[in-house]
């Protein structure tokens, strides 16, 4: 039942998919997107990703139960499944199990006396301290990556995303990730001790030529009509910057425009795909030209 279930909805993703987005996904070359922090269901914003069969998808998460629906995949995609949690260093590390799993992390919990009216404490506590075997990101990467890959990003791991980005300078540095999305605090006390910030991540990726796209800020509380809450968290999407891909190849650029489609960024698409001729000429080539622009046209 369960498979029957995967088909019809492979075939309704299909059939009312964006026609921009099927477009991108059938001229992708390689890539390799890793969803840290996979649990419960695939990262569905990068659908652009999932629906190409030159698409090298690894789902990411320590707990095995959380992974279950990746037992009826329905993309294109191939899937590789990694049920364990990722470090800096790799190693054994002390986890964290918060009240409601979810809030579960590496980092230890620790509420700062500034924000104890704003945290709901049943939501972390009690708090269950094991040990737990890690692996270091690059040495994860390091089992997939080929050279002429690109690799996208997306980071959940509650508090401990700049230190997976740290592990992972070397191909930061040559810009070998065109795209990253990642979960950070907006406190000014974090939740989880030494947590990565917003602002220090940002500054981390801006040191090697990405810029931020987008930013979702989450609150505290739901907004109403009638309250504002304090910013709580936010996902923020960076980018290689375009002057950046100057020296890339033509399939990194394609990659680049599924990207920015991928968060809707038809603007910067734009942009980019009139500022680089050599999408144009293959596109031509292969007399896609006109339908791109058309397909593009309707999104702007």
């Amino acid at each position: 039942m369960d498979k029957i279930k995967s088909s019809l909805k492979n075939l309704r993703d299909f059939f009312f998919e964006d026609d921009l987005s099927k477009f991108l996904s059938q001229n992708i070359s390689s890539n390799l997107c890793v969803d840290i922090g996979a649990a419960k269901f695939e990262h569905i914003q990068w659908r652009t990703f999932l629906l190409s069969k030159h698409t090298e998808w690894i789902a990411v998460d320590p707990n095995k139960a959380d992974l279950k629906y990746l037992d009826t995949w329905r993309w294109n995609a191939k899937l590789n499944i990694e049920p364990i949690a990722l470090s800096k260093n790799g190693g054994l590390m002390d986890f964290y199990t918060t009240n409601v799993p979810t809030g579960s992390s590496l980092k230890k919990i620790k509420i700062d006396e500034s924000m104890k009216n704003r945290i709901d404490e049943k939501y972390f506590f009690p708090v269950k301290k094991t040990k737990i075997k890690t692996l270091s990101a690059k040495d994860l990467l390091k089992k997939y990556w080929i050279p002429e890959m690109d690799i996208f990003l997306k980071i959940d791991i509650q508090g401990y995303g700049l230190d997976i980005l740290e592990s992972l300078k070397e191909l930061i540095e040559k810009n070998i990730v065109l795209g990253i999305e990642i979960e950070s605090s907006l406190y000014a006390k974090p939740v989880y001790e030494n947590s990565s910030k917003f602002s220090e991540i940002s500054h981390f990726l801006e040191q090697f030529g990405y810029e931020l796209i987008n930013l979702n800020v989450i609150n505290l509380k739901k907004n109403t009509n009638k309250n504002n809450y304090l910013p709580n968290e936010c996902d923020s999407v960076f980018s290689l910057q375009q002057n950046n891909f100057r020296n890339k190849n033509l399939s990194s650029k394609i990659n680049q425009l599924c990207f920015y489609n991928c968060y809707k960024m038809y603007d910067e698409l734009r942009n980019f795909y009139i500022g680089n001729q050599d999408i144009q000429k293959e596109f031509e080539k292969f007399n896609k030209k006109k339908l791109f622009e058309k397909l593009l046209e309707k999104k702007l």
